[in-house]
């Protein structure tokens, strides 16, 4: 039996985004804390609910979230549904492990929401509690999410003139027209290539090493490319 490791009276929440790839990340992150001596919460959606007996060391806590049947809704459509439903249901719901945690004398230091389950802020801005966002898609998402910001800022999107649907993706005519989006995506591409070749020999131990790596790689040509 392993040695059981004194709480420190701090309780975290973790909502994981009920969907398996989302859902394993968050409990080993969980995992990780509690073993940190951190008290763990879990509030989860009824939905695709996690297996508490799995992890008897966790608190979890189910929230309802209305949806009996997603057979009929593609992955965008139920995650904007997911997004609305449950915000009544969590708000309440951390109201209450807030409000037990300080009977137990222990303090709620933050939630840690799946990313995906953007409504999360506006909740815990009402407690004044930290939210964290654990992102747990792969490098290949990682890159383009750290452009987003620049492509805001210099008005690439939105993408205002009149766009058209291509097998479920909403693509401009300026932008395929242009030899310069063809020339960043070539060099992304190089780039990105070399690093997972990197990652393929063994050179990062874990794929958080390989994000670091990326991020310094876009650190050193955004600027360049963008100009």
């Amino acid at each position: 039996m392993r040695m059981e490791k004194q709480r420190k009276g701090v309780r975290l929440v973790l909502l994981p985004l009920p969907f398996q790839g989302h859902i394993n990340p968050m409990l080993q992150l969980a995992n990780i804390l509690y073993s940190k001596g951190f008290s763990i919460t879990i509030i989860h959606t009824t939905f695709n609910p996690p297996n508490p007996l799995n992890y008897p060391h966790f608190t979890f806590c189910p929230i309802q979230d209305g949806i009996t049947d997603s057979s009929s809704l593609d992955l965008l459509h139920l995650i904007i549904l997911l997004n609305i439903r449950c915000v009544t249901p969590f708000r309440d719901m951390l109201a209450k492990v807030i409000s037990d945690a300080r009977d137990n004398k222990e303090i709620v230091a933050c939630l840690i929401s799946d990313a995906l389950f953007y409504f999360t802020q506006a909740v815990s801005n009402t407690f004044e509690l930290p939210r964290i966002v654990l992102r747990t898609s792969g490098i290949s998402s990682f890159v383009p999410f750290l452009l987003f910001p620049l492509l805001i800022e210099r008005g690439y999107i939105p993408i205002q003139e009149l766009a058209r649907t291509i097998a479920g993706k909403v693509v401009a005519d300026a932008v395929e027209q242009s030899w310069r989006w063809q020339e960043v995506a070539a060099r992304w591409w190089f780039r990105f290539s070399k690093l997972q070749q990197r990652w393929l020999d063994g050179s990062y131990a874990s794929d958080f090493e390989l994000k670091i790596a990326t991020t310094a790689v876009v650190g050193r040509k955004l600027s360049r490319w963008f100009r």
